[in-house]
């Protein structure tokens, strides 16, 4: 029992630490004063729209938790090899999942920060959405960065080579992604000049294309390219038990990492921050909350697969 006991002990910190923004965020919903321009607000009860922007965070709460199981349990696997040479980079790649874990709730929390701030100053509250874009962005983009480079240090004695369809079907989704999210963020700029600051990002649009829209389609990159090098190194493992269990791995990082991808398309192109709306947009962010959770669960079952493998 005590053994048992002592092989889950490294998840309970990761997993206090999400219950602990949990716990924050819920008070924040709650307790903070919303000053939100939300139409829903005209038909709704203030508790009732606090209710209901509950009921709609509960799937991101859950995927929260997912992430910083997800981490404990890479990093539990990492440190049963900490006397070979992939003990580094597979430490580096838990970091890259605790980076992502940390970027969810603490761009959620700035998101209600946003509400309180937005009926008292409203060139305070532009400064703080643009400071919330750039946390939205970095931290993933960190992250993305971490797990690319550790991915590479894994995978690399294994001569990965991209065939003529593989190399096309990625070079497409990513041309296609990246021209239609340019097209349509680049339209809520007003007018041709390239110093209009009359969007919802609040920033002249050179530097807007410099430090967001340029980032954004850089960490999609090297997401994709990561998530087929990790498919890819799977199927070259010998050992049917080992390698289904890596598989488990590289679909989970594969589904969070393509999830991430899709909900930064749609947070960016139509920024809501933290305000609540029965629409297309939020069902679509819903669905790739649930997405991205179902990846962060497969990554920990792989890991789970791996570290009993190693005790065996």
């Amino acid at each position: 029992m005590l053994k048992e006991m002592n092989k889950y002990r490294p998840a309970i910190k990761p997993l206090l630490i999400g219950c602990l923004f949990i716990i924050f965020y819920i008070l924040l919903i709650f307790f903070l004063p919303d000053h939100s321009n939300s139409q829903l607000m005209d038909k709704l009860t203030n508790l009732e729209y606090k209710e209901a922007l509950f009921l709609v965070q509960i799937p991101a709460m859950i995927v929260w938790l997912l992430a910083f199981y997800a981490y404990s349990r890479l990093n539990s696997y990492a440190i049963t090899l900490k006397k070979t040479p992939s003990y580094k980079a597979l430490k580096t790649l838990s970091k890259g999942i605790l980076l992502l874990a940390l970027s969810m709730p603490i761009s959620s929390i700035l998101s209600r920060f946003l509400n309180l701030f937005e009926g008292y100053n409203q060139t305070f509250y532009h400064v703080t959405i643009i400071i919330t874009n750039y946390i939205n962005l970095f931290l993933p983009f960190a992250a993305f960065i971490i797990i690319y480079y550790s991915a590479k240090k894994i995978t690399h004695r294994a001569q990965i080579n991209y065939s003529l369809a593989s190399s096309k079907f990625l070079i497409l989704i990513y041309v296609v992604a990246g021209v239609i999210y340019s097209y349509e963020t680049l339209k809520a700029f007003s007018g041709n000049s390239l110093i209009s600051i009359n969007n919802v990002y609040h920033l002249p649009v050179f530097i807007f294309i410099i430090t967001i829209l340029i980032p954004y389609l850089y960490s999609w990159f090297i997401g994709l390219t990561t998530s087929y090098d990790i498919n890819a190194f799977a199927t070259k493992l010998v050992g049917v038990i080992y390698r289904r269990a890596l598989y488990f791995i590289s679909l989970g990082l594969a589904t969070v990492i393509i999830s991430l991808i899709a909900s930064q398309y749609v947070t960016t192109i139509t920024p809501t921050y933290g305000h609540l709306a029965f629409n297309f947009h939020t069902i679509l962010s819903i669905v790739f909350k649930v997405i991205t959770g179902i990846g962060f669960y497969l990554l920990a079952h792989g890991a789970n697969k791996l570290i009993k493998i190693e005790e065996l």
